[in-house]
């Protein structure tokens, strides 16, 4: 049985935390370690998160159940995973006991590491000078559903994306970036990609190429929930005041960022001016519940209950999903766009994009919908995106 995360609802950092690291494991040289603290303090200064290493068990005695976990690594090979003892023992120091594997974590690997609280499987990079950054962010992902792509860094990162100027930030401990046109278009418009930045890419670069900025939030793995839709409302303030951007944006949802661009939609519709939905997820029930038609995703479906904090039952009327809030968005008169195929499994377009199209359109709403024939989930987006960009710059 899948484990559920630690964290909880909105993945609220913990105002107090003790983290042991239990023995040998991929922390060993401490600098793995030290990148997570290094994050914490300049993102989290407020939050009281301490970790150490510990040799054995016996040196855990004293530790709340409430504010510390103790991470232990499931090693081995090929030929079988080693795994780690004594977690009767870290559950009798009141700790929550966590696995750390880079093996799949399948229901035979689940049912072997049992009493366990939680187990994480890690990709450990084995690229020079990686190693040890790859394990602290999959540590960050796995405990906090924090995901970073850059080392803790102060201020802003120039650079550049495919020629253009790329300003990198943090803002509220979660990264972000805008990509500037070479000539802005007037107003300044901008697009902001909710999920999958430079995936499909190609309504994004035709926009960048008549003057609009690209903005994308990493606020990954949190399914459009409250506390995301919050996190984007500060990214949107952000990116306005420092960069001079309009105050409105086109949300673009590919797959789950349907969650986010159209529940941000609803809980502040005047800061959008339209919505891209492509292959769009608009019921949390449908992906990763896969409650309908579809086949689901078992550990994001624990993962998203756990960030909405409902319980299985709960989940079935909590009516919190897009489908839930679409009169909010008629009723501010957003227009829409979406493109998915009728073929998708993943995301059955008769549970999401249609529903929405349905009752848009029934409310007096904008809508466009283009069903490709006989395409699944991927590939996103049109071979010509001239329809979409058309729409986009018409609203």
């Amino acid at each position: 049985m899948m484990k559920k995360p630690l964290y909880g609802k909105d993945a609220v950092i913990p105002e107090k935390l003790s983290i042991a690291f239990l023995g040998q494991g991929p922390w060993e040289n401490g600098e793995a370690i030290r990148l997570m603290e290094e994050y914490f303090s300049k993102h989290h200064k407020e939050n009281e998160i301490v970790m150490k290493r510990v040799r054995g068990v016996e040196e855990l005695e004293g530790h709340s159940e409430d504010c510390n976990w103790v991470i232990q690594y499931a090693g081995g090979n090929d030929e079988g995973v080693r795994l780690p003892q004594g977690v009767g023992m870290i559950h009798k120091a009141g700790a929550k006991a966590v696995i750390l594997t880079e093996h799949d974590v399948d229901d035979s690997l689940s049912v072997a590491l049992g009493e366990a609280d939680f187990i994480m499987r890690l990709d450990i990079s084995s690229e020079p000078g990686e190693r040890d950054w790859s394990v602290a962010k999959g540590l960050l992902r796995g405990l906090f559903n924090v995901t970073l792509q850059l080392k803790p860094f102060d201020g802003m990162i120039r650079g550049t994306w495919q020629g253009y100027e790329r300003a990198d930030f943090m803002l509220q401990g979660r990264e972000g970036f805008v990509i500037f046109p070479r000539e802005a278009a007037p107003g300044r418009p901008w697009i902001w990609r909710a999920e999958f930045f430079n995936d499909f890419p190609s309504v994004d670069v035709a926009l960048l190429d008549r003057g609009w900025a690209i903005a994308y939030g990493r606020f990954s793995h949190m399914y459009g929930c409250p506390g995301a839709i919050l996190l984007m409302r500060a990214f949107q303030s952000f990116v306005t005041e420092m960069f001079g951007l309009a105050d409105r944006t086109v949300l673009f949802g590919f797959s789950r960022g349907g969650l986010y661009s159209f529940n941000y939609a609803a809980a502040y519709p005047g800061k959008v001016r339209a919505l891209y939905l492509d292959a769009p997820v608009l019921d949390i029930r449908s992906w990763p519940g896969g409650k309908g038609n579809g086949i689901g995703a078992v550990f994001e479906w624990e993962e998203c209950k756990a960030i909405y904090g409902l319980s299985e039952e709960e989940s079935a009327n909590a009516r919190v999903s897009p489908l839930d809030q679409i009169e909010a968005v008629a009723a501010a008169g957003i227009p829409i766009i979406i493109v998915a195929g009728d073929a998708d499994v993943p995301v059955p377009l008769s549970e999401n994009g249609a529903l929405l199209a349905e009752k848009y359109r029934s409310l007096g709403g904008e809508l466009e919908l283009i069903v490709k024939p006989g395409v699944g989930h991927h590939p996103h987006s049109l071979e010509d995106p001239s329809i979409v960009v058309e729409f986009i710059m018409k609203h």
